[in-house]
C-alpha cells in the first residue's frame, strides 16, 4: 500500500527561555493511503508539532518528511503551498470559520483558493455541507450555529477540496463526548466517502479506537497501541 506522508526520523528542538526543549526525538511515521492513523498523547506531548510537520506548515531540524515519495524539504515555497492546498485538508480544536461570511461560503473557500467562481464553487461545497447533515444551514453564519454544527463546517471545508489527506488537530477537543462522538462520526464517513488518508491527534481513546492504526506519543517519541 503507497503511503500519502511518510515521515522518517524527525528531530525538532525549541528554545524556552535559556533551555532547549527536545519536542520530537528520531520520530517516524507512515501514513498508507485511505488508511486512519490516530496519534494520542497528552497535551504538550508533541502531537500538534509532529502534524505542523506532516502538513508541510513546520520544518524539523533534521529528518524528512515525503509527500508521495516527493522530499518536502527538496521542494519550494510556493510548491509546498500548492501541493497543500490541492492534497490536504485541516481540521483544528476551534473551527477558523469567517464570522462574515456564510456557512457555504466558509467551505467554498478553498476552491476560490483554486480560482474558482463564487458560482461554480457552490456544488462542492453544498454537498459537503450536506454530506455532514448541514444541508439545511447553507446560509447562516457561524455566530448563528452551534459549536457542533461550526465543527462541522470546518470539517466540510476540509473535504470540499477532496484532499488525499485529513490531517485533524484535536478537531473534537471543545466539544462534549455526544457532540464529539457524532462530528468525529461525520469526520470519519466523509474521509472513507472520499478514499482519504486521516491522521488525527487525540487525547480521547474512544475516538482514537475507531482509526486503521493508533500510536502513543510520550517524550518526542512514538508508539504502536495494541
Amino acid at each position: 500500500m503507497s503511503s500519502v506522508i511518510h515521515a522518517q526520523a524527525l528531530h525538532k528542538t525549541y528554545a524556552v527561555g535559556a533551555d532547549e526543549v527536545s519536542v520530537l526525538r528520531g520520530l517516524s511515521l507512515e501514513v498508507p493511503s485511505g488508511q486512519s492513523v490516530a496519534v494520542l498523547g497528552a497535551s504538550g506531548s508533541g502531537k500538534s508539532t509532529l502534524l505542523h510537520m506532516l502538513g508541510g506548515l513546520d520544518q524539523p531540524d533534521t529528518g524528512d518528511v515525503h509527500w508521495l515519495g516527493q522530499p518536502v524539504a527538496a521542494m519550494s515555497a510556493r510548491a509546498v503551498g500548492l501541493w497543500r492546498n490541492a492534497n490536504l485538508g485541516f481540521v483544528y480544536q476551534f473551527h477558523h470559520l469567517l464570522p462574515e461570511f456564510t456557512a457555504l461560503e466558509n467551505v467554498a473557500m478553498p476552491l476560490w483558493v483554486r480560482g474558482q467562481t463564487p458560482a461554480q464553487a457552490a456544488p462542492a461545497a453544498t454537498a459537503a455541507l450536506q454530506a455532514v447533515g448541514l444541508g439545511h444551514r447553507l446560509q447562516h453564519r457561524p455566530a448563528q450555529l452551534s459549536g457542533g454544527e461550526r465543527q462541522r463546517v470546518a470539517v466540510a471545508r476540509a473535504l470540499v477540496t477532496q484532499p488525499r489527506c485529513v490531517i485533524a488537530d484535536e478537531p473534537t477537543g471543545n466539544l462534549d463526548r455526544g457532540l464529539a462522538a457524532e462530528v468525529f462520526q461525520a469526520l470519519l464517513d466523509l474521509v472513507q466517502a472520499q478514499g482519504a488518508a486521516l491522521v488525527l491527534a487525540t487525547h480521547d481513546t474512544e475516538l482514537a479506537a475507531r482509526c486503521s492504526q493508533q500510536w502513543r506519543m510520550a517524550q518526542g517519541v512514538l508508539e504502536r497501541c495494541g
